[in-house]
């Protein structure tokens, strides 16, 4: 009995030898070192079993892993810095702000906000929260012509308030056009009358 027990751990270490030398160095530790926790199996010598640093898939080749190239500037990361560059001036702004951001730059995106998004995300936004209920900020809102309703507390921003997000805001810039047309036509328009009164 004991020759045989004897002959299978003669096999067991040469299958093991066989197994073991084509791989390199690291990779047979941390083979060796996984049996040795799996068996429980403590090193002669030693008051307790082995200490079994984390297994650490070796990979060969690999290439060294690539730097992430920071943000381009002005490139939204977060709802604040969106907010930030957009500047509303009014919770009704804001709304579509968050639509917008929820639809197009969130981790996880989707097209339509809810009234717990309000409180969830104007203070994310470092923007003060209404002091009315949640659902009426976001009725306000779509009354305000900025978004459409899609089903019982589910709003979605509308072809209006996409374009006040993309190109309205911020008030007065000139990528709006409005604001600018308008203040040039008044400065026209005084132009012409101080004109007229001079003659």
């Amino acid at each position: 009995m004991a020759d045989q027990e004897e002959d299978h751990g003669v096999g067991a270490i040469g299958k093991l030898i066989e197994v073991l030398k084509p791989m390199n160095p690291d990779t047979r530790i941390n083979v060796l070192q996984f049996v040795f926790k799996e068996l429980n199996i403590t090193i002669p010598g030693a008051t307790g079993p082995a200490h079994i640093p984390p297994i650490v898939p070796t990979i060969p080749h690999a290439s060294p892993a690539q730097p992430v190239p920071p943000a381009a500037p002005g490139a939204i990361t977060d709802l604040r810095s969106l907010r930030e560059q957009k500047q509303p001036k009014n919770a009704n702004q804001m709304v579509a702000v968050m639509a917008y951001y929820l639809a197009h730059h969130a981790p996880e995106r989707r097209d339509y906000i809810t009234p717990d998004d309000i409180k969830r995300f104007f203070p994310q936004a470092g923007f003060e929260l209404p002091t009315g209920p949640p659902s009426q900020t976001l009725v306000n809102a779509k009354n305000g012509g900025y978004l459409e309703q899609i089903a019982t507390g589910q709003y979605r921003l509308n072809p209006v308030g996409h374009n006040l997000v993309t190109h309205r805001l911020p008030a007065g810039d000139s990528n709006s056009g409005g604001g600018t047309r308008r203040r040039t036509a008044k400065r026209a328009k005084k132009a012409t009358k101080k004109k007229k009164a001079r003659k």
